[in-house]
This record gives structure tokens, sequence and C-alpha cells, in this order.
């Protein structure tokens, strides 16, 4: 997986994240707008000349209902969130596999070409040997590095992925 589809992916988590946020805003929104129902219908009432206990008995019934709404809105708030959670830990394990998978892969290019190139096993001009692995030990030093931040960070969660990604992105620049 490249470093800009891991960010890509980090960027879906966050905004999906944010959407969770925005419902919880229109529970938020839909509570007010529920108050704000009832006040109406104790004005329409009062209006109408139903007598005060009517009243308490109509905006009882009326309370009742608005519970349960509120509560399976809850409840599908909670499963949105526990979704999402697994989608962060199926994330986050894919992740740290294609990474094992990538520094192992380097590891194999160093190990098998670069370093029986540099010893003088194989006569290559340096020149060549220089244009082809240029990199290779940059970028097998970094994403050894990720990797270790990565599994450190899913056993102690001290840190978010992303703060360990900015942390690598800052070693990089």
């Amino acid at each position: 997986m490249s470093s800009f589809m891991r960010a890509q992916s980090v960027t879906n988590i966050k905004r999906k994240s944010g959407n969770n946020n925005n419902l919880k805003g229109d529970i938020n929104n839909r509570m007010k707008e529920n108050e704000n129902s009832l006040s109406s219908i104790k004005v329409l009432l009062k209006t109408l000349k139903i007598e005060d206990e009517d009243i308490k008995e109509i905006i009882n019934i009326i309370l009742s209902k608005i519970p349960e709404e509120q509560e399976e809105k809850e409840n599908k708030v909670i499963i949105l969130e526990e979704n999402q959670s697994k989608k962060n830990e199926e994330f986050i394990v894919r992740l740290i596999q294609d990474e094992k998978n990538y520094v192992q892969n380097l590891s194999l290019i160093v190990d098998e070409y670069l370093m029986p190139l540099n010893t003088g096993q194989i006569k290559v001009k340096q020149q060549i040997i220089f244009a082809i692995f240029s990199n290779i030990n940059i970028l097998h030093s970094v994403h050894t590095d990720l990797l270790n931040q990565l599994e450190k960070q899913v056993k102690t969660g001290k840190k978010t992925i992303a703060e360990t990604f900015s942390d690598i992105v800052c070693f990089i620049l």
C-alpha cells in the first residue's frame, strides 16, 4: 500500500468520524426542535381553552413517545460508532501487515541484491548501483521505524495512527 493510499485511508477515517459527530449534532438539534414543538403545543392548547389538567395529560402522552425515538436514535449512533471502531481496527491490522510485507521486501532487496553488488561479488559500476538503489537504505530505515512505531502504538495506545504518521513525515522532510 503506497504512502498516498495510506494517507487517503487515514483521511477517510477522519471523514467518517466527522459524520458520526454530524449525526450527534442532528440528534441534539432534533431534541431542541421537540422542546420547541412542545412549547408550541402548549400555546395552541391554551388558545383552544383546554384545561390545564388536560394539557398536562396530552403533554405527558407526547413526552412518553419522545424518549423511545431518542433512545432509538442514540442506539443507531452507538451502532455506527461500533462499526466505525471495527473498521478502524481492520484498517490498522491491514496497515501493519502491509508495512511488514513492504519492510520484508525492502530487506530482501538490500540483502540479496545491494549487498552482493556493494561487496563486489557482482561487477557493476558504482554509478549504476547508485542510480538503481540510491534511496533504498533510507526507505528501509524509515519504513522499519514506521512499522515499529505502529506496532508500539497498537500495544500502548498512547498515540493515534495519525500522530505516528505525522512523526514519520516530520522525519522525512
